[in-house]
């Protein structure tokens, strides 16, 4: 082939240009996943993206949609035929539902494109799963909401724990069968867990209660107010103390001598009726119902919100059973939530694909940024109606949960089948592209730190300035991601 050199070029920077050309056409692009668009590019650059614009904010609705109708009361029936708590039904159940885009992402990237967009899409998720959820919840609240310190606690535990082990075998960036099937068996024990956890609780309450236990608890208790009294003057009543004692509750004890009223709950007696726990379902979806769907008061908007939301709703009439009416049917009720769910989050990832290629995103961006915010809108969207419904455990057990199952099942059953395929099958030990997966790693890691510190320094709390020190935990964890992938001079020069 002919050479045209232009004036002042030279042979090596002729060569640097193809070498970088060369490295830049190995690096997977994620707008190669999906299929191709209705639009070329020019197309879309001269107003054609708006149409793309739309359906992503459609898709917002219809998740919405489901979960709030849908997904939401199916799990509070699980949560009433199993007797679990709301914190449990969240790191299991619903993180289950929430975690199929990126099983399925990483399914095709095993298996078909052989690439590594389903680790960048878990590790994102990871990190937005674990405060860009915990920021929207806290933004969205309209009171603050205590949360429980066990659950938090527990799940960060697990999900630290998770993330540790998927460094150590992807350190030398070779999977081979034995490392997948840890992760999977570590699966299933994390499922053993959660269900056998209130034995453990059950311990720890009775160690609380032993006599011990409640004398000392007495007696910091009497040293506390014979401090404040002198500090304060203030008047010692032995009504308050008796009011406080006489409940058990050492937490109100250690807190003596403030008001403590107990947070509004739901409270929900099981009964053998099926009318009566649908009646149940109904209650406990109703604050639900009037903060998410408050429309607006004009006539004409309302006609044009139910307009543009009819088709949602005769879809979702017509393929999934409503189990606030039909409480028999709640198991398909979950079952085809998680296939919309799951439908729509495909489609949504490739309207964001679209658009990032659009307006010239860099794929490494797109990875870390925007895949990563469309796995997870589900999580976002039950995180902000729990929050204005008051369900602080299944907000934060519902992300950790979910980022859990993302390492331990979407990454290490594709790769356990993988590896145990024969070579005819073009099965065997996976071989990962990426080098950063190490410090990825660490920056979830992190993201679990600052989620915790942030819950210490708002005395577990979760209100706006949570949600809001969430958000600028968020901006660095990411902005660290970023700055690392662009470290290496292969990338930058794409």
């Amino acid at each position: 082939h002919d050479v045209f050199l232009n004036p002042g070029d030279d042979l090596n920077s002729i060569a640097s240009k193809n070498s970088s050309q060369s490295v830049c056409e190995k690096i997977h692009h994620s707008i190669y996943e999906f299929p191709p668009d209705f639009f070329t590019k020019e197309q879309r650059r001269n107003g054609a993206i708006v149409i793309h614009l739309l359906v992503v904010v459609y898709g917002f609705i219809f998740i919405s949609f489901i979960c709030h109708g849908y997904f939401l009361p199916s799990i509070f029936c699980i949560c009433l035929d199993l007797g679990i708590s709301s914190d449990v039904a969240g790191a299991t159940f619903m993180a289950t539902a929430t975690c199929t885009s990126e099983l399925f992402v990483n399914i095709i990237g095993t298996f078909l494109t052989e690439s590594d967009i389903g680790v960048g899409t878990v590790v994102g998720s990871g990190v937005y799963n674990t405060l860009g959820v915990s920021a929207c919840a806290g933004l969205a609240t309209n009171q603050a909401i205590t949360m429980e310190k066990w659950p938090l606690i527990r799940d960060s535990g697990i999900y630290v724990t998770a993330t540790s082990v998927l460094a150590a075998i992807a350190i030398d960036n070779v999977i081979v069968w034995y490392e997948a099937l840890v992760m999977v068996v570590m699966y299933f024990g994390y499922f053993l867990f959660l269900f056998q956890q209130h034995k453990l609780v059950k311990t720890v309450k009775e160690f609380k209660n032993e006599n011990q236990f409640r004398t000392w608890t007495l007696v910091f208790v009497h040293l506390k107010q014979l401090f404040l009294n002198a500090l304060f003057c203030k008047k010692f009543t032995t009504d308050e103390f008796q009011y406080i004692t006489a409940h058990n509750s050492y937490s109100n004890a250690y807190h003596y001598g403030t008001e403590c009223q107990s947070p509004p709950t739901i409270k929900i007696t099981t009964t053998s009726s099926a009318s009566s726990k649908s009646d149940q379902i109904s209650s406990m979806i109703e604050p639900i119902t009037s903060s998410h769907s408050t429309l607006p008061d004009n006539v004409l908007l309302l006609k044009i919100w139910s307009i543009l939301c009819l088709p949602i709703t005769f879809i979702l009439l017509v393929t999934i059973p409503d189990c606030k009416t039909n409480r028999k049917f709640y198991p398909l009720t979950f079952i085809m939530a998680i296939v919309w769910i799951s439908v729509v989050m495909y489609i949504l990832s490739w309207m964001l694909t679209i658009c990032g290629d659009t307006f010239r995103i860099s794929d490494i961006i797109m990875g870390i940024g925007i895949l990563a915010i469309g796995s997870s809108i589900p999580e976002v969207v039950s995180g902000i109606i729990n929050a204005r419904r008051g369900e602080g455990a299944m907000i934060i057990s519902s992300a950790l949960g979910s980022n859990t199952m993302d390492i331990l099942l979407c990454l290490g059953l594709p790769w356990l089948v993988k590896c145990l395929l024969p070579g005819s099958m073009n099965g065997g030990p996976i071989r990962l592209e990426t080098n950063n997966l190490f410090f990825n790693c660490m920056c979830m890691i992190a993201s679990v730190v600052i989620l915790i510190a942030v819950a210490i320094v708002c005395e577990f709390q979760l209100h706006r300035p949570f949600g809001f020190l969430c958000l600028i935990g968020l901006i660095v964890v990411i902005s660290m991601l970023i700055i690392n992938v662009f470290k290496d001079p292969r990338t930058a020069r794409c």
